[in-house]
């Protein structure tokens, strides 16, 4: 996970945010600089993966 914020050391209570988790597909669809047509492209991909076949083609 990416740290966001954390206070300063110096405090007794000092505590760290974090972005919720996400996948590396879905960062770079949520990336400003990644082209409509390219995350259009990716979002159609990701629909399609089926995780149990992948396993399974795996094992």
């Amino acid at each position: 996970m990416q740290n966001v914020r954390k206070n300063n050391g110096m405090a007794p209570s000092s505590s760290k945010k974090y972005h919720s988790l996400q996948t590396p597909c879905q960062r770079v669809i949520d990336h400003p600089d990644i082209l409509d047509a390219t995350k259009h492209t990716l979002r159609e991909y990701h629909a399609e993966l089926y995780p149990f076949a992948i396993k399974v083609a795996i094992v």
